[in-house]
């Protein structure tokens, strides 16, 4: 009976007209939406998301949620003025120069016209007005007019005084025994992620404070895989790509059987988005590695069903239902024994998991449909007569001397008939 259902099932798929073009127009429509899966796919990863659901934790971020709807980040800028001790080469701005005051200002009005920060208390005081006033009280001119000693003077006497304590709690400078380290300046972002990091990245360079100025938030180590996550991803997966085919073309030397696999891995891969879509699952870190390991694993179902074509003899409807009946078994089952061995990670808590479970489902499924339906379909409307592999290297290994041995009788069904036929 399995042998029966494999032979109905492949010449379906290599001669039926209505089938073919049902899986034709099924493939076409289902690459748009993957097309578009890909487009409008969310990119990041959340702190939260690697919360177990019945932790604490997870408790306490339901709860702020809750309590604090749309609450703003905090991010803080720092512009370093002093080198430290055990870190001498760092990039740091004399708090001296009028140009470097002037830049701080300019940093500051900056962060204020960005829109998702806002003047109403997103941006936090600016130490240099309070001790432009200080100047002012004591009757001392401008600190632009003041020379360097006296300046530094000044400013000792102002880190050291009660107003300057209080600004330096309230994290607007830090100060060493009387010496400006680095001027603070705290930020309250609305939304904020990894395109609102870089937005307010370019504005902290825009300043002229060089690489003295940068800014940082406890969310960064997130926002950063994020904000390179799609150029990583295309790039990694064109180099996976450029690989594997360069292995094919090494083992094959046969550009016609790269130039398919090449289609086969690029379909794999955009199908593979379209599956994340399909389960809502965001392109993350999470999410790469197994995507990534999509272009070794699909193109492997994929080989094998191409090579078995490749291989045969006879019109193209004949060598794709040869190939799907010789080599779909096999492929089939590697691919149910790849999906078994991630079982267990179904029933795990962690997301880790899961995603790594739900991405490899989606290897397994997207690598059998088109290595067992969408391929054999495409090869029975191959244009041209096919010739078997023994024929088209005989006049090769002839001119070396050699001979090639024919190919083994094969049964009704396609199996050799003589097993002993492949013993050297």
């Amino acid at each position: 009976c399995a042998v029966e259902w494999r032979r109905a099932a492949a010449r379906s798929l290599t001669t039926s007209t209505a089938l073919r073009c049902g899986v034709l127009l099924l493939f076409a429509v289902s690459s748009a939406l993957s097309v578009w899966a890909a487009y409008t796919m969310p990119v990041g990863l959340q702190a939260t998301d690697l919360v177990p659901p019945g932790s604490r934790a997870a408790a306490f971020f339901a709860q702020r949620d809750a309590l604090l709807p749309g609450s703003r980040s905090l991010v803080e800028a720092v512009v370093q003025h002093e080198p430290l001790a055990s870190r001498p080469a760092d990039a740091s701005v004399d708090i001296h120069e009028p140009t470097v005051r002037a830049g701080l200002r300019r940093l500051r009005q900056a962060l204020e016209a960005t829109s998702f920060v806002g003047s109403k208390g997103g941006v936090g005081p600016l130490w240099l007005e309070a001790f432009a006033e200080r100047l002012r009280l004591d009757g001392q001119p401008p600190a632009d007019s003041l020379p360097r000693e006296q300046l530094g003077a000044l400013l000792a006497s102002f880190a050291r005084s009660p107003d300057g304590a209080v600004l330096e709690e309230q994290a607007a400078f830090r100060s060493v025994s009387g010496t400006v380290l680095a001027t603070r300046l705290r930020v309250l972002a609305e939304g904020y992620g990894a395109r609102r990091m870089v937005a307010l990245r370019a504005t902290v360079a825009a300043a002229g404070l060089g690489d003295a100025a940068f800014l940082h938030s406890p969310g960064d180590i997130y926002y950063e895989q994020d904000a390179i996550m799609l150029e990583y991803t295309f790039q990694n997966l064109l180099l996976a790509m450029i690989a594997v085919l360069a292995a094919v073309l090494v083992v094959s030397a046969s550009p016609g059987f790269v130039a398919v696999m090449a289609f086969c891995v690029l379909s794999c891969c955009t199908h593979m988005f379209g599956w994340m879509g399909l389960l809502g699952l965001p392109l993350n870190a999470l999410s790469l590695i197994p995507l990534l390991l999509a272009v070794g694993l699909c193109v492997d179902y994929c080989a094998h069903v191409v090579h078995a074509f490749w291989g045969e003899r006879g019109n193209p409807k004949k060598r794709a239902a040869s190939a799907l009946r010789l080599r779909g078994a096999a492929v089939a089952n590697g691919g149910l024994s790849t999906a078994l061995s991630q079982v267990l990670l179904a029933f795990s808590e962690s997301l880790v998991f899961t995603i790594f479970f739900k991405m490899m489902c989606g290897v397994v499924v997207v690598g059998l449909l088109h290595a067992l339906v969408l391929l054999p379909v495409c090869f029975s409307l191959w244009p041209g007569e096919g010739r078997p592999t023994h024929q088209r290297l005989e006049p090769e290994l002839q001119e070396r001397g050699g001979t090639v041995c024919p190919p083994c009788p094969r049964s009704a069904w396609g199996d050799p008939v003589r097993p002993d036929h492949f013993q050297a």
